[in-house]
């Protein structure tokens, strides 16, 4: 177990080589976000990263020149932008979901686990992801 962690870290620098996108993890999980949630606030994209406020600042400010966003005036409270998915970024989004879809079913093809094999590794990558789903809710 000693080499696990190594082992997935090798996974993920692999998987983000073969990521062909313009798109920045961060700007993705923003898009996510906002396809999600509907409009919100930089304040709101913060709390749902693990970035600075400053950092997601400049990601959305990335998105509109792309113009995958466009950003109005909180008329409750001037100083706050208000950010919404245009339709050109759920595209963008789209498309970015359905390769990494393709990427994951070619990697899962290549490694042509036995139908017992492909059973534990979902068992797995369920508990992983509810694992990181708590380390994240205890990280707030």
């Amino acid at each position: 177990m000693a080499d696990l962690p190594m082992l997935l870290e090798q996974i993920s620098i692999r998987m983000r080589k073969l990521r062909n996108s313009s798109l920045t993890d961060r700007e993705l999980m923003i898009l996510e976000s906002l396809s999600n949630r509907g409009s919100m606030t930089i304040s709101e994209i913060t709390a749902d990263s693990d970035v600075t406020e400053s950092t997601v600042s400049n990601s959305v400010s990335t998105l509109w020149r792309k113009g995958f966003v466009s950003k109005s005036t909180d008329l409750n409270d001037q100083r706050n932008k208000i950010i919404n998915l245009k339709g050109e970024g759920k595209q963008a989004l789209e498309k970015e979901q359905r390769l990494r879809r393709r990427r994951f079913e070619i990697f899962l093809k290549a490694l042509n686990p036995s139908e017992e094999e492909s059973q534990i590794i979902e068992k797995l990558i369920s508990r992983a992801i509810g694992a990181l789903d708590k380390m994240q809710q205890q990280s707030q």
